[in-house]
């Protein structure tokens, strides 16, 4: 039997590590619902405006937590928990994110890293 990704002889034969295509196949679903592009068009689909990705990691979960009087945004009297980018993570490309510098991070008031250049 030839296998459907890897054109080998049985799922993942020769291969340690199959793919996600072989470890999500279900002989109930329809498999080319695991392709490549896909599962890409629906995530891309399902994706965050940058502001709601944002207060994902601000102020949600400090109201989650029941802390929203003490974290989740700069406001005097709350805790000092933050890091700044070398560029507005609003204003940036999705895929350039990962690669913003950092330039300070502040960690409970106290300055847990800075940049040589600031």
């Amino acid at each position: 039997m030839r296998h459907p990704q890897r054109g080998t002889s049985g799922p993942g034969a020769g291969d340690r590590n199959p793919g996600p295509g072989t470890w999500l196949r279900d002989p109930g679903l329809d498999s080319n619902v695991f392709g490549d592009r896909p599962v890409v068009s629906a995530a891309i689909g399902q994706a965050l405006a940058a502001l709601g990705a944002l207060q994902g990691m601000t102020p949600n979960p400090a109201r989650a937590a029941g802390a929203e009087h003490e974290s989740g945004r700069p406001a005097i009297g709350h805790r000092a928990d933050f890091t700044v980018l070398a560029e507005n993570p609003l204003a940036t490309p999705a895929t350039d994110l990962t690669g913003l510098p950092v330039v300070l991070t502040v960690v409970d008031g106290r300055t847990t890293h800075r940049d040589a250049g600031l």
